[in-house]
């Protein structure tokens, strides 16, 4: 029993620490744009939830393309946490190319997070828009500043 805790233990550890060293470390950066990408991604099933999204895939007998609504999507779904991958994937890449550089700042790093950020918000404030909530400017506004 002890050895298949310290197993478990040494494999999620050494995976965290691994994943931390790849994204230059956490910080309050890298928290807030994964508290982005969650907060939008649960918006959005909310939105599809309330409203459907439309797919224009079906044609009734005329051979006319009809817009059907349709529910919550599996492959939409997926497709969006690949979306999100990939963002971690190019703050990886920037991580490489600061080192690269001989950035010990971090620069291309922060600046990757800060643009994801941006765009998550975005995308977040447009999801909130489709579920009949309004925000502040001055809020809205920050996120296009980013």
């Amino acid at each position: 029993m002890g050895n298949t805790n310290t197993t478990y233990a040494f494999l999620v550890g050494g995976g965290f620490s691994i994943f931390a060293y790849l994204i230059g470390g956490f910080d309050n950066l890298i928290l807030s744009l994964a508290i982005m990408m969650g907060v939008d991604f649960v918006s959005g099933i909310m939105v599809v939830a309330k409203n459907g999204y439309e797919q224009s895939r079906r044609f009734n007998l005329t051979g006319v393309a009809e817009s059907v609504k349709v529910g919550i999507s599996s492959k939409k779904a997926f497709i969006g946490l690949m979306r999100k991958s990939a963002m971690v994937l190019a703050v990886i890449v920037a991580v490489r190319l600061d080192l690269v550089m001989g950035s010990e700042k971090g620069f291309l790093r922060d600046a990757m997070i800060m643009f994801f950020i941006g765009t998550e918000g975005i995308s977040f404030i447009e999801n909130l828009g489709k579920l009949g909530i309004t925000l502040p400017r001055q809020f809205t506004e920050t996120f296009a500043q980013l």
